[in-house]
């Protein structure tokens, strides 16, 4: 146990304080090792720190990675509006179609009931 509590609380805190201070690499490295510690298994809690690193890569200007993890996000908690409205800003700058369907997965998931879920 750390200060701020687990050592993946930590990586955590981390993170966030690379990502105050401009250091998106360092807090890329802080972040996936949070996503690989063996007590980070809630749906949410994985997908915010899957939006973060989408966003850290956004700043270094890597939309590809950012591309994945926002994907990934929304595919580890699909019931979660955030991953699916950060996906829809991410796709209204080239795709509007795509950006209105993330759109409407955010605003009203139970018109996705029966669909298959993303993977």
């Amino acid at each position: 146990m750390t200060e701020t509590g687990t050592p993946a609380e930590a990586l955590r805190a981390r993170a966030e304080r690379c990502i105050r201070a401009g250091e998106y690499a360092e807090a890329i490295y802080a972040l996936r090792r949070y996503l690989s510690a063996a007590d980070v298994v809630w749906p949410d809690a994985r997908s915010e720190g899957m939006l973060l690193l989408a966003q850290c890569h956004l700043h270094e200007n890597n939309r590809t990675e950012a591309e994945r993890w926002l994907l990934r996000a929304c595919a580890e908690a699909p019931s979660l509006p955030q991953p699916w409205l950060e996906a829809a800003a991410f796709y209204a700058q080239s795709f509007p179609q795509a950006a209105a369907l993330c759109s409407a997965r955010a605003s009203a998931p139970e018109l996705f009931i029966g669909l298959p879920q993303p993977s």
